[in-house]
């Protein structure tokens, strides 16, 4: 233990001056909401990073009321984690508002629940009172945050501390994390490093960051990077601080302080098959959260698959923790429920809400409904028998759509007895309310399915990428951009293959994506008779087709991405992402990046980037259907279902004619008894 704990310091170090001041601006990813009824509650979580020392946290919270309502008498109040901790009045304004609140810094936990709870009132007939009607409400707008100020602990010498500070939100938002491999990186080491890179990207995804692939350079300024690199082709450097020995027949992980609150993790070994094992380890988010030391030593039987998720199953807490609303009237709650990207509802999906609520209630006239994307799907009367143990189940229809995020509200109407108008009435929906969604893979060969076309399974087992043969610096970024969404999708990262010459069984039995110039990757230049938008003879340019009138000047510096049939396998996908230059990928690529830039390429199946980044989007395809076969498999498994429940449905109807029918027999000869 001694001599791990020497091991330790000499790698690490000697502990750095007082940390600086630090800024983050944590941004919800909530959309704008309207929320009704006499009192309204919206519930947002937020995350704080465990090494931060928070001096000041401060809500930016902007919102409008409806125009009727008076600011004298409405309220809003801001809680979080339970604990009230401002109330205000609106301002004299019947437009957006802003409000900043300051939160009490003991409050804040690694995750935070922020609730926002008001009164509405509102002018009726000249008097100003709480009305149960649509022109009562509260809108709560996109773009809600919360600042922080705040000091960096010192990192701790293991793989834990480390993997924590590099997966930070705020060092990935301010570009202050990366995977690091050498710009000459062979395929071996380009699919570990990858592999690495995606098995974060769900845990450190930003809207305004995301960690990317970079060219190692000796003296970088990243904070926080990870090296990828087999043995040989470690930087010297490096290379001193791991012995040989150690990389014998196994892999190798090992923190490295740089000086300077700078800190390295290196992940090395001899051979391609235990580096991209070492990279599974790193991937792995709960085997780097257990390991305490500063090294790990890995082999080719070192367990590093996550726990599995069945596929085709969702299974979603609405909350992790109760949630109470109190008063008289209609109370709303929010949540949000998402299928993974590519996915999309299945049959005999439902939800079920579990409440208690206030045993005080006017049962005759208190209520509860539930609504999905708006619409009411079922109600309920509240009873004084159920009040400490109810629920409320909400069968899902099968949609002709895709149907892959629902926005669930869940409403109260809480009506006191008229001889009690001082108890105190209140609901509370419990933690183990559940979303049950069956789902199913899109199959479509369209935008709308990415990255879902490539990860039916939440794995990379069905995927080949087709790199450049020389990387630059836009490779790696066109490389980052195109993995890190489905970075965020997939359960595992394992089964990825990267290379320069695909072998025929890949290339017939996987999904392909092809990345670079014609002149960097082989396989664009051979299919440019397959792409919509192709390239000149001479490759220098693209030309102009049935859908788009090229320049020739122009031509040259357009990026494109453009999905396929693939060419070896009808019923597999070809992504394409090309330029007559690098940079130009690059700049189409970014779009493939964020769920919310690919939101406008829905139905379409070809875009183009221009140098001013200017985007426009094609369909050239007439049939979208990926798998025919699948396709008519759905179907004949939905009608399947659907006939069962025809008859599970028919069969209660005639059990309830059949019992009726006895009832009322029983009731004549009831009767002519009676009349003996």
């Amino acid at each position: 233990m001694v001599c791990l704990t020497a091991f330790s310091l000499l790698l690490w170090g000697k502990a750095p001056q007082a940390a600086a001041a630090e800024s983050y601006n944590f941004e919800f990813k909530n959309q704008t909401e309207s929320l009704t009824g006499q009192t309204v509650n919206y519930d947002l979580t937020f995350q704080k990073m465990g090494y931060w020392q928070v001096k000041k946290a401060t809500l930016n919270l902007n919102f409008q009321l409806s125009q009727l309502s008076d600011r004298q008498e409405s309220d809003l109040t801001v809680a979080v984690n339970g604990v009230k901790v401002a109330s205000f009045r609106p301002e004299k304004t019947t437009q957006r508002q802003t409000k900043t609140v300051e939160i009490p810094v003991d409050l804040l936990e690694s995750t935070n629940v922020l609730r926002i709870s008001g009164q509405i009132v509102d002018r009726v007939a000249g008097k100003y009172q709480t009305q149960q009607t649509p022109a009562n409400w509260l809108t709560i707008y996109q773009g809600a945050n919360i600042n922080f100020q705040y000091t960096e602990k010192k990192p701790e010498p293991s793989l834990r501390s480390f993997f924590q500070y590099f997966t930070g939100l705020d060092h990935v938002t301010k570009n202050e994390a990366a995977v690091l491999v050498n710009q000459g990186a062979d395929d071996g080491e380009l699919t570990a490093a990858l592999t690495a890179l995606m098995g974060q990207s769900q845990m450190s995804s930003s809207d305004s960051g995301q960690l990317n692939l970079k060219s190692y350079q000796a003296n970088t300024n990243y904070r926080y990077s990870v090296v990828v690199a087999k043995y040989a082709h470690l930087p010297a450097e490096l290379r001193a601080k791991i012995s040989a020995d150690k990389v014998d027949g196994h892999g190798w992980i090992q923190t490295v302080d740089l000086g300077q609150g700078r800190y390295q993790l290196v992940l090395t070994a001899k051979t391609d098959r235990l580096l991209k094992k070492t990279a599974e380890f790193f991937a792995n988010q709960e085997l780097m959260q257990e390991r305490k030391q500063s090294f790990k030593q890995i082999d080719l039987r070192t367990k590093t698959f996550p726990k599995s998720q069945r596929v085709g199953r969702l299974n979603q807490q609405l909350t992790t923790q109760s949630v109470t609303l109190t008063g008289r009237g209609r109370q709303e709650q929010l949540f949000s429920v998402g299928l993974p990207t590519g996915q999309t509802q299945a049959l005999a999906s439902q939800m079920k809400v579990h409440f208690n609520y206030s045993p005080a209630l006017d049962f005759s006239k208190s209520q509860v409904k539930v609504y999905v994307n708006g619409q009411m799907m079922a109600e309920k009367k509240l009873t004084a028998k159920a009040a400490h143990a109810d629920s409320l189940t909400v069968k899902l229809p099968q949609r002709k759509e895709p149907q892959s995020s629902y926005q669930i509200k869940v409403a109260f109407d809480l009506q006191g007895k008229k001889h009690q108008k001082n108890a105190e009435l209140w609901t509370q929906i419990t933690p183990d309310s559940l979303a049950q969604i069956n789902s199913q893979p899109l199959n479509s060969l369209l935008f709308d399915n990415f990255p879902g076309a490539w990860i039916k399974h939440r794995d990379l087992s069905q995927v080949v990428v087709v790199r450049p043969r020389k990387l630059t610096a836009d490779d790696l970024d066109s490389l980052s951009n195109i993995f890190v969404l489905m970075g965020v999708n997939v359960n595992s990262s394992h089964g990825l293959e990267v290379t320069t010459s695909p072998s025929q069984k890949a290339l017939q039995t996987k999904n392909v994506i092809a990345v670079g110039t014609p002149q960097q990757n082989q396989l664009i230049k051979q299919n440019n008779q397959h792409l919509y938008v192709k390239f000149a003879p001479d490759l220098s340019k693209f030309v102009s087709n049935e859908k788009l009138s090229v320049e020739d000047d122009w031509g040259k510096h357009l990026g494109t991405v453009q999905l396929l049939r693939s060419p070896y396998n009808e019923k597999r996908a070809f992504l394409v992402a090309t330029a007559p230059n690098p940079h130009a990928i690059y700049l189409a690529t970014l779009q493939l990046a964020s769920a919310k830039k690919m939101e406008q390429y829905q139905n379409k199946d070809v875009f183009v980037i221009d140098e001013d980044n200017v985007s426009n989007s094609y369909r050239f395809k007439k049939d979208a259907v990926l798998d025919h076969q699948l396709a008519q498999a759905i179907r004949s498994r939905e009608q399947r279902q659907m006939y069962l429940y025809l008859v599970a449905a028919g069969i209660a109807v005639l059990l309830l004619v059949g019992v009726t029918w006895w009832l009322v027999v029983r009731k004549n000869r009831s009767a002519k008894g009676n009349r003996k």
